[in-house]
């Protein structure tokens, strides 16, 4: 008996062992997902599709013919050498005119004034030399003359014009300085004597020197500037008498091969006047 109680209890507590086992697992199964589960409200990226990524740049357009070329820029006029003849009456214009009219600015008023009368005859007398280095002879004899005259009469105008002014200002206490100015304007007339056109130089400067010496002695004690002013103009009728028999000792020769002189002027003219200026950029757009 004692045996068969023994093994009822033994087989009660095994039961109820597996019950409590069986139970556990129960739990355990409904608490801890599987190792390799799958959670199923976790988003699962999807792979890219080709489709929907956005399209590459078209390629530029090929060059074709009808695009325009590049445009060239225009090669600058290559400046024609001087001739010696012309370099040197620079020369002369830079160094004695030229102080000669700074002189007479520092005296001022009148003078001065008269001073750039002159200095457009020596250069109206530039242009005239330029041309007979390129231009023929022209006929005086012939239909010519016209020509000849109109381009004499650039320096004759010069000329009558500072011979004017000092007739115009005879109470002006500087008449005697406007006389002696005056009376050596002729000098400018040298480039129409074809025979040892520097000793007309030499004339004009006798002539100058009548009313010039006059200042000298007048401003002898008095202005030391007057003084350095007459002696400026006197040199500046040496150094044009050496130039002139340097250069030209029997007149002007102008050029035997060279063109009409109406020809020559009418380039010289075009070339001295100055190309319009290119219009200015449109605004950009706002």
């Amino acid at each position: 008996m004692a045996a068969n109680s023994q093994m009822h209890n033994l087989t009660t507590l095994i039961k109820r062992l597996e019950a409590a086992t069986s139970r556990l697992e129960d739990i355990a199964s409904s608490t801890e997902p599987p190792a390799d589960g799958v959670v199923l409200n976790q988003a699962i990226p999807s792979p890219p599709n080709p489709s929907l990524a956005a399209p590459p740049p078209p390629p530029p357009p090929p060059a074709t013919s009808k695009s325009p070329a590049p445009v060239a820029a225009k090669p600058e006029p290559v400046a024609e050498p001087l001739p010696e003849s012309i370099e040197e009456f620079d020369a002369f214009l830079n160094s004695s005119v030229d102080k000669y009219v700074k002189l007479s600015h520092q005296l001022g008023g009148l003078v001065a004034e008269q001073a750039a009368l002159v200095k457009t005859g020596f250069q109206e007398q530039r242009k005239f030399l330029l041309i007979s280095t390129k231009a023929k002879k022209p006929n005086l004899s012939g239909p010519d003359l016209p020509v000849y005259e109109s381009l004499i009469k650039p320096i004759n105008e010069a000329l009558m014009a500072v011979t004017e002014l000092k007739d115009a200002n005879r109470p002006s206490p500087m008449y005697t300085q406007l006389s002696t100015v005056s009376d050596g304007i002729m000098v400018l007339a040298w480039v129409t004597i074809d025979t040892r056109p520097y000793k007309h130089v030499d004339e004009c400067l006798g002539s100058a020197q009548f009313f010039g010496n006059r200042v000298l002695k007048e401003q002898k004690d008095k202005d030391p500037k007057q003084i350095e002013w007459v002696q400026s103009f006197y040199q500046m009728f040496r150094d044009l008498a050496d130039y002139v028999k340097q250069y030209f000792p029997t007149g002007i020769p102008w050029n035997p091969n060279g063109q009409p002189a109406q020809e020559v002027l009418k380039s010289l003219s075009a070339a001295s006047t100055p190309t319009s200026a290119p219009p200015a950029p449109a605004p950009a757009a706002a």
